[in-house]
């Protein structure tokens, strides 16, 4: 992965190793389950090593976990707020991000 030190939340600040990690999962209670702990896991082991979560499609209840991992999150969300008062740009994960990051 190449760095990208101009965005202000972004990727890689460095030259990385990216991996995909593609899973299918059974939509069944336990196995949901399974993929909850997985992810809540992965993203401790991730922080602990400043790695980074990307396209986190599986991260309710893992907000505070994001922004640990993007620090400057909250600063977007700041700048958000001031360019964007009325949410014309809105979804779910940036409202639980912006719960969380108060």
């Amino acid at each position: 992965v190449q760095s990208d030190t101009n965005a202000l939340v972004n990727y890689s600040e460095q030259e990385m190793f990216g991996f995909v990690c593609y899973y299918n999962v059974s939509r069944d209670k336990t196995k949901n389950a399974n993929l909850t702990n997985f992810t809540g896991e992965m993203l401790d082991y991730l922080n602990q090593i400043e790695g980074k979560f990307y396209l986190a499609y599986a991260t309710e209840g893992f907000e505070k976990k994001i922004l640990q991992m993007y620090p400057k999150l909250t600063q977007l969300l700041v700048e958000k707020q001031k360019y964007d008062p009325n949410n014309i740009f809105y979804n779910k994960f940036f409202e639980k991000l912006q719960n969380n990051s108060k």
